[in-house]
């Protein structure tokens, strides 16, 4: 049971009463499997027998009937063969079933030779709910099993991550969007320098694996012309008046099960049918086949699904099963996207000096393409430094060392590169990218492997980019390669990214586990998260400030303990529908913060209410867009969206506009606000205004945002457009305000009677001594009081249009 300082998990969160009841059914339905009142060691006693009865009770059902028609029919049962208003969470498939019905098909041999076995009529339509029935069965006995590992506390802290690791593996299946996806595969693969590669060891491009994929899919959706004919038929007669007594419902579903029947028999294909799809070469489609199949031989079909159910997947990279008679049927959905690069690297292993050239190109072409998607999210064309060779300090050396007053830095540290580096406005975000895989004996829930293969992925990219982020926090920048000092003394706030080229699940979210576990041993967290996922967040967010405000959540390691996760997309979801926001300690704050409000006892009740949760299913509403974005699904559907008040939405826009000062985080500070917060703080907005239009004065509001990223106040001010000095005032009463609250920013925004935008102003520099003479002269002056942890401010007086501090007016 994944448990934290908070506890153990006590909840799950779905999108509204409808997931919950779909979440619930589904947990009902895997205990039903076992008997009621069991406790978790018998259920784990009882699996591996649940396990062998089930496929033994599979072969029986399956003998006499041809394995390629079984694998359609299971195919058909447990994937979606229309996706137009598909839900993942609402439904009961299990497309992992499809797999272990495959795996006993693979393990008979191959039945389909002529006069190997005598075939019987298609199993259709009562063994193959029956079939399935068992293979689901397996599934999830499988899913109990992975808690043996789990509750194994001789296993370490990280057991629970290789658990949840083979538990993923074994009931996920189509992890990535194929759109997304195939774009990575094109920056890749389609490279000059690695097509070249491909070519020379494989005999066929990217290109050539993409057209056989789609003349697979086209000869797979002509063999389904029988039941198309039939639903056709149906919507014709379906107006037509029918006399008593007819027999017209009877006749289509003899006539529905016939055209199945058909429509199975013409799924299976074979290289020469596929040329009339395709321009592909003969022989290449040949090759490319071959090394997306897997052949029927015979085997122990219970040893087979003992190690499917450890997490060894025998078929995670196979599109199709071949018979020796050079015929093919399809498993999931033919060669996907995901399944490409994974199987032409197992393969280009074999040869040292192509695999070495390979990854070598590889390696690169995902720094690049991390790099320039991390520089849109947060509004630049790219990063500010790509591959930045800097010195970082000796082991053992402290990092003051290397200052910007060091002497000898070359003496002083050791030459080391990061990815990249960028720089927007007052943030920083250092990148690491990785391309490594985990090992098939992590997968398979090896603690010992899971350990080794994190410390070498994620560890050590974390290590280099939390190395550059401490040099810029603690010494304002760093010493270049060429003996330069590179400056970033403005930089205020600084998030590390680990970018992999492998989809590591849960892994990946489960970042309190891995500094349990001695994985992440740095002070902050890092976002870890795949190319794939970083690409669909860069379709799904409207605004580097809302990236940087889910990138603060995402990483606050005090959030990390309180939810446990399998899909970063359900948390971007969840973060879209208004959600994935956690409170923060209040005294821990004020502590930091001491003149920032003081928390009252509802702020105490509301963080020690907070409890561990388990985030389920959000992506239905991705799933629908994607699905109709790329035409497999006719239904219409708009991309998910966050749902923040249009006016504050409308004033981000703004600020992001000519990238005005205090924009980035200013912007993430606003939208962190809740709807009801947003639209308060629109209504202060006008309130100011109208009263600066009725006045004729000078008018202003102040709103306090407390909270882990730092301690910041808004100011808005108002005034008819003949005040010369209202700026001018705005900024003194920043300044002093500032200083008097020890906030580490400010962000000042001036308009007129009108409600147009005069100036925009902000102040970021680190908090002055509370005896700065001169800005304490400037409080006493603007007759601003003592703040005792309120945020409740007095304006300067209408009645005072200029203030001179010591007789000079501040800089600008």
């Amino acid at each position: 049971m994944a448990t934290d300082s908070f506890g153990p998990i006590r909840g799950v969160v779905v999108p509204g009463p409808g997931g919950e009841e779909s979440f619930l059914a589904r947990l009902d339905d895997l205990a039903g499997h076992f008997p009621a009142g069991g406790c978790l060691e018998d259920m784990l006693a009882q699996a591996p027998t649940l396990v062998e009865e089930s496929v033994d009770a599979m072969l029986r059902l399956m003998t006499g009937h041809d394995p390629f028609q079984i694998v359609e029919l299971i195919r058909r049962h447990e994937f979606p063969m229309v996706l137009d208003g598909y839900r993942e969470s609402a439904s009961e498939q299990v497309p992992a079933a499809i797999d272990v019905v495959a795996i006993l098909a693979l393990s008979q041999g191959d039945l389909r030779t002529p006069g190997a076995c005598p075939i019987e009529s298609p199993p259709y339509p009562e063994l193959i709910p029956q079939i399935a029935r068992h293979a689901r069965t397996v599934v999830r006995a499988g899913m109990f099993l992975t808690m043996a590992v789990r509750e194994n506390v001789e296993l370490g802290p990280l057991r629970e991550l290789a658990g949840q690791l083979v538990s993923h593996d074994l009931v996920v299946r189509g992890q990535n969007y194929e759109r997304t996806y195939s774009l990575v595969n094109r920056e890749i693969l389609g490279a000059t320098g690695i097509r070249s590669i491909l070519l020379r060891e494989f005999g066929f491009t990217m290109d050539d694996i993409e057209e056989v994929a789609e003349a697979i899919s086209l000869r797979y959706q002509d063999s389904l012309d029988p039941i198309w004919k039939v639903l056709g038929a149906v919507g014709d007669d379906s107006g037509s008046p029918k006399a008593e007594g007819d027999e017209v419902p009877a006749n289509r579903s003899r006539a529905f099960e016939e055209a199945t029947r058909e429509s199975v028999a013409q799924a299976p294909f074979t290289s020469g049918g596929l040329v009339q799809y395709c321009g592909v070469d003969p022989d290449q489609i040949e090759k490319i086949l071959a090394l997306f199949s897997k052949p029927l031989r015979s085997a122990d079909a219970r040893k087979d699904i003992t190690k499917f159910v450890h997490g060894v997947d025998s078929l995670r990279a196979v599109a199709a099963l071949r018979d020796s008679e050079g015929n093919y049927t399809i498993l999931q959905s033919g060669i996907k996207a995901e399944m490409v690069r994974p199987r032409l690297e197992a393969s280009l292993r074999a040869s040292p000096k192509a695999w070495q050239s390979y990854s070598r190109q590889r390696d690169r072409l995902v720094e690049k393409m991390a790099a320039r998607q991390l520089s849109q999210l947060l509004g630049v064309s790219g990063p500010t430094h790509e591959a930045l060779k800097y010195l970082a300090p000796r082991v053992g050396s402290e990092i003051r060392k290397l200052s910007k007053d060091a002497e000898e830095p070359k003496l002083l540290g050791q030459l080391v590169e990061s990815d990249g580096l960028i720089v927007v406005d007052d943030v920083a975000v250092c990148l690491e990218v990785k391309a490594g895989a985990l090992s098939a004996k992590a997968r398979s829930g090896n603690v010992q492997r899971v350990t080794q293969d994190l410390e070498k992925t994620i560890g050590a990219a974390t290590k280099q980019a939390q190395r550059l982020e401490e040099l810029i926090l603690a010494n304002g920048g760093l010493w270049r390669d060429n003996g330069k000092w590179l400056d970033l003394a403005s930089i205020r706030e600084v998030h590390t990214v680990v970018v992999s080229l492998e989809d590591f699940g849960p892994l990946a979210i489960a970042a309190d586990t891995l500094v349990r576990g001695g994985i992440l041993t740095g002070t902050t967290m890092p976002w870890i998260v795949s190319v794939h996922d970083l690409l669909l967040v860069g379709e799904l967010l409207r605004s580097p400030a809302e990236f940087l405000l889910y990138l603060r959540r995402r990483t606050d390691p005090a959030a990390a303990r309180l939810f446990v996760a399998s899909d970063e997309l359900d948390l971007v979801m969840w973060f879209l529908d208004g959600g994935f926001y956690f409170e923060s300690d209040p005294d821990e704050l004020h502590a930091r913060f001491p003149l920032s409000r003081r928390p009252s006892g509802k702020d105490r009740a509301r963080y020690r209410s907070q409890a561990p949760v388990r985030v389920g299913t959000f992506t239905d509403p991705l799933d629908a867009w994607v699905y109709y974005m790329d035409g497999t699904s006719s239904a219409p559907a708009d991309k998910p969206q966050r749902r923040d008040d249009p006016e504050i939405h409308r004033f981000v826009e703004f600020l992001e506009e000519d990238h005005k000062p205090g924009w980035l985080r200013f912007g993430a500070d606003l939208l962190n606000l809740s709807r009801a917060g947003q639209s308060k703080l629109a209504a202060d907005i006008r309130t100011v205004v109208s009263r600066a239009r009725s006045s004729g004065k000078f008018h202003s509001a102040l709103q306090e945002f407390t909270g882990p990223w730092g301690y910041a106040l808004l100011f808005v001010t108002a005034s008819p457009r003949d005040l010369d000095d209202s700026v001018d005032m705005l900024e003194i009463y920043m300044r002093a305000k500032k200083h008097q609250m020890q906030a580490d920013r400010a962000l000042g925004i001036h308009l007129d009677e009108a409600g147009n935008t005069v100036a925009v102003l902000y102040q970021n520099s680190q908090p002055m001594p509370d005896d700065d003479q001169l800005l304490d002269d400037a409080v006493s002056l603007l007759g601003l009081r003592r703040a005792d942890g309120r945020s409740r401010a007095i304006p300067p007086s209408a009645r005072r249009p200029t203030v001179r501090l010591r007789g000079r007016k501040i800089k600008k």
